[in-house]
């Protein structure tokens, strides 16, 4: 991961983090950069929380970003 890679996913975390809304699905994938199928294996594993409201998986923004830390990788 290179500095500038760092920086952003250190952004992000700190954006998730001021996030007072729930994350949805489409955008924890764009986040992600994953598919829809890995985010719900995801999910369905206990990997990444998350709940349904409606037809919809949402993620809690703080949850999202903690997330993301225990995956942070050094440069």
């Amino acid at each position: 991961m290179t500095r500038s890679e760092v920086t952003l996913k250190n952004t992000i975390i700190e954006q998730l983090r001021q996030r007072t809304t729930y994350v949805r699905a489409s955008e924890v994938m764009s986040i992600l950069g994953i598919t829809r199928n890995t985010l719900c294996d995801w999910i369905n594993a206990g990997t990444l929380p998350a709940f349904r409201l409606g037809k919809n998986n949402m993620c809690d923004p703080a949850e999202l970003a903690a997330f993301l830390e225990t995956r942070r990788t050094g440069v």
